[in-house]
């Protein structure tokens, strides 16, 4: 019998998963590390306010570069000179169209087992990484922010800059992940840099009171009386193992250990120069560290809207040209004003007066080859038509284009793949080293994609397998889809390539693993006897359990009658078939000389037994056993 499935409580299924998972650390012996020792003293708010001024103006020209690009994205730079002003809106649409790009497709991950043991473990880091960006998402979303991942490649687009701090939340709730994430704008971040990466960070924002009390409540006191509208300043300091924070000047949190052992910053830069400082240069250097993705199109930009407005005005004088009037000054009255409405009227002075129109600005046909040269400039700098949708050509000369457009987000894609896979690490590294239960969530169904079961990590499964991941954006360039899924089913066919291979570099699948669960579960689903002895009862106790209760029934009846055939047919000895009766109509056939000779026998069995008295055949043969049940035969005596 089949019964309908039963809905799943996905509140508890976590709390489930962390029982089993905390009975398993019991059983399992656990991995131990060295704790971690702080590299530097305790600085002191001196110390930190000096660190704070100096990283501040170490990082000026790059301010000034960020608002420089910030306005130009807005489009509130004004061209200079009078007339018509035109702004086109290059800026803006490439920051949205390249951010979209690269956020469209949700990247894989991939965590990496020490040993070939170990991958089950390592699946679990992965599905519980997938579920934590979910989460990171949803929460990023409430605070009235877009998509995370279409924000982080936004601030990369136009900063030129990713400032992510994460840290460790001892007061999430059961079920809850523990490690927040704080996506910041750059232009508010300031980090110095060591040899082997950051040293320390200072951040110095803006923020309303009511954000600042959620996030750090031990600010409630210095915060008492003040309106929760009221922007304030605030200036955190973070290093390896000391935080400071204050608000307006107020010092709200001491020096205080946070004790991760690293700085809890992940901060990247995408395009610019690797130049750094030089004899010739020791300060401008950091301008052009992480510019934005339209930096190389700043001035041809500029004089494109600059020659755009000059044309605007063009075409605005030509709707209302200036003019030269030539009066007769012995009229008595003075000149009128001419009309150059539709269907006005002007009335002159033959030989006396006339009109001229002045043409004080080029003709536009001469504006063409400069038109021409800034646009393709802007093309080659910025993001090409093929990546708009409107390629030329199609087959392997749109693939030829595409590839190369794709080399202007080379760098972006990359820098993203890299703080991915950091704040992977750090993640990890923080419920490893300071959480001290297992950690659940939730794991999407194979072929509905719903939260379906939940599962647990624990510390010593992290230490276990390590905290290393690799990202990769699959699917970020367009495609077609058709054409990738013809060469995939060509080469797979010949036995070139494997399943998991197409799947993964032809169709940008996410998890080519659980697609491969998902084929065979849709084979089991297609199979008749499946689909007769298990969907068919299933889809009818869903539907209609009336009509399930007489499919039932008439199943059993069916089989209680296979049955009963069964039990009332004769079983032949040795498994042998039952005779199969001659054919009707045809006449009776005489015994096959072998079959002859075993009757013969028989009767010599028979005569022995009997003592040969009735029969012709010799009384036996000396020496030979009768058959055994030859007495019992009839016909034979």
């Amino acid at each position: 019998m089949v019964f309908p499935p039963q809905e799943e409580n996905t509140q508890g299924l976590w709390r489930i998963a962390e029982g089993m998972a905390e009975v398993q650390d019991l059983l399992e012996p656990g991995v131990t590390a060295a704790p971690k020792q702080p590299k530097r003293r305790r600085p002191s708010r001196e110390q930190i306010a000096n660190l704070v001024q100096r990283a501040t103006e170490f990082w000026s020209l790059r301010d000034r570069r960020m608002d420089e690009d910030l306005s130009l994205y807005r489009m509130a730079e004004i061209p200079e000179g009078e007339g018509e002003v035109v702004i086109r809106n290059i800026p803006w649409v490439m920051v949205e169209k390249a951010s979209s790009i690269l956020s469209k497709q949700p990247p894989s991950i991939d965590a990496v087992p020490p040993e070939n043991r170990l991958k089950e473990a390592a699946q679990a880091i992965e599905d519980f990484l997938r579920y934590a960006w979910e989460i990171w998402d949803r929460r990023w979303m409430q605070a009235l922010h877009g998509p995370l991942l279409r924000d982080i490649a936004h601030f990369l687009c136009l900063r030129g800059w990713v400032t992510i701090r994460v840290s460790y939340n001892a007061d999430a709730p059961p079920g809850e992940i523990p490690v927040d994430l704080h996506v910041c704008d750059p232009r508010q971040v300031y980090p110095q840099l060591g040899s082997s990466g950051l040293r320390y960070v200072v951040h110095r924002y803006w923020a309303t009171v009511g954000e600042i009390l959620d996030e750090w409540p031990e600010a409630e006191k210095r915060l008492s009386g003040r309106d929760e509208d009221e922007v304030v300043e605030v200036v955190a300091y973070y290093d390896d193992w000391w935080h400071y924070l204050e608000v307006d000047g107020i010092e709200v949190k001491p020096p205080t250990e946070h004790g991760y052992g690293f700085v809890p910053w992940v901060v990247a830069t995408g395009l610019g120069a690797p130049v750094r400082a030089t004899q010739r240069d020791q300060t401008h250097w950091t301008q052009e560290v992480g510019v934005s993705i339209f930096h190389g199109i700043k001035r041809a930009y500029r004089q494109l809207n600059r020659l755009v407005s000059q044309l605007a005005t063009e075409v605005a004088r030509v709707a209302n040209p200036p003019t030269v009037y030539y009066y007769d000054p012995a009229r008595p009255d003075n000149p009128q004003p001419i009309r150059l409405s539709a269907g006005a009227t002007n009335f002159l002075y033959f030989d006396r007066e006339r009109v001229e129109v002045l043409q004080v600005t080029p003709n536009p046909a001469n504006a063409a080859p400069v038109m021409q040269a800034l646009l393709d400039d802007v093309e080659k700098g910025g993001l090409p038509g093929v990546l708009w949708g409107v390629g030329q050509g199609s087959g392997f000369a749109l693939t030829l284009q595409t590839d190369a457009a794709m080399d202007t987000l080379h760098p972006l894609t990359r820098v993203l793949e890299q703080v991915i896979e950091q704040v992977n690490q750090r993640a990890l590294e923080l419920i490893r080293d300071l959480h001290d239960g297992p950690v659940g969530y939730l794991v999407r169904d194979p072929l509905t994609g719903r939260m379906v079961s939940g599962q647990a990590i624990t510390p010593d499964l992290i230490a276990a397998v390590g905290t290393r991941t690799v990202v990769r954006f699959r699917k970020v360039a367009p495609r077609d889809r058709v054409q990738m899924a013809q060469l995939a089913a060509l080469l797979t066919d010949k036995k070139l390539i494997s399943l998991e291979t197409a799947r993964d570099e032809f169709l940008g699948i996410e998890n080519p693993q659980r697609e491969n669960e998902r084929v065979l579960a849709d084979l089991a689903y297609l199979d008749p006897e499946v689909t007769r002895e298990v969907l068919v009862p299933w889809a009818l106790a869903r539907t209609d359990p009336v009509l399930y209760e007489l499919w039932r029934q008439a199943k059993l009846r069916k089989g209680q009658q296979e049955e009963q055939k069964r039990t009332s047919a004769p079983e032949r000895p040795g498994g042998a078939p039952p005779p199969q009766a001659a054919p009707p109509g045809m006449p009776p056939q005489v015994l096959p000389p072998q079959l002859a000779t075993l009757m013969s026998l028989l009767q010599h069995s028979q005569a022995s037994v009997s003592g040969g008295q009735g029969e012709e055949a010799p009384p036996g043969v000396p020496g030979v056993e009768p058959l055994p049940g030859a007495g019992e035969i009839p016909g034979l005596v």
